[in-house]
């Protein structure tokens, strides 16, 4: 991965973070708990991804769905799914943000961000017990400190302290 592309996608995954609907309550006991999910777009170059990772999300989805359309590949589909999926979330089109994150995990790549993503989408729409399964899930399939570990740890404390009230 370039680091233009790495920059691009931290850039990127600060600014969706910076806006996503699920923000957890400031009163967490976690010094990362008051922040929001954070979504991942793939690693892989796909035409339209960082109109979605600059905020363009309609010119993204378009260029997205173009390429999903050329694609007969399950590996190729897989990045442009997961894009999509974090692209609907985004822009809190859920009944699209789910039927792109189920595919993107039918598709068997990308797991670790499909699961991820798909959590986030859950927990973000009030399905709390289904989301923390998928990021718990997605610690599992990822290599090293993934971005489902933030989040997983995020939605357990903020679970535990709305327990606690």
């Amino acid at each position: 991965m370039s680091q233009q592309h790495l920059r691009s996608t931290t850039a990127f995954t600060n600014i969706l973070a910076a806006s996503l609907l699920a923000t957890l309550s400031a009163g967490s006991t976690t010094a990362n708990a008051g922040e929001p999910m954070r979504l991942k777009t793939s690693d892989f170059e796909v035409h339209g991804t960082r109109d979605i990772e600059s905020g363009q999300y309609a010119a993204g989805i378009e260029k997205l769905q173009i390429a999903l359309a050329r694609s007969s590949t399950r590996m190729n589909r897989a990045p442009i799914l997961n894009n999509l999926c974090v692209a609907y979330v985004a822009t809190a089109e859920y009944d699209s943000a789910s039927t792109y994150c189920d595919l993107a995990i039918e598709s068997g790549y990308d797991l670790d961000l499909a699961y991820n993503n798909r959590g986030v989408l859950k927990y973000t729409v009030g399905n709390v017990e289904d989301g923390i399964r998928d990021l718990d899930f997605a610690t599992k399939l990822a290599t090293g400190y993934g971005v489902a570990t933030g989040n997983l740890a995020r939605a357990l404390d903020h679970n535990s302290d709305s327990l606690n009230k």
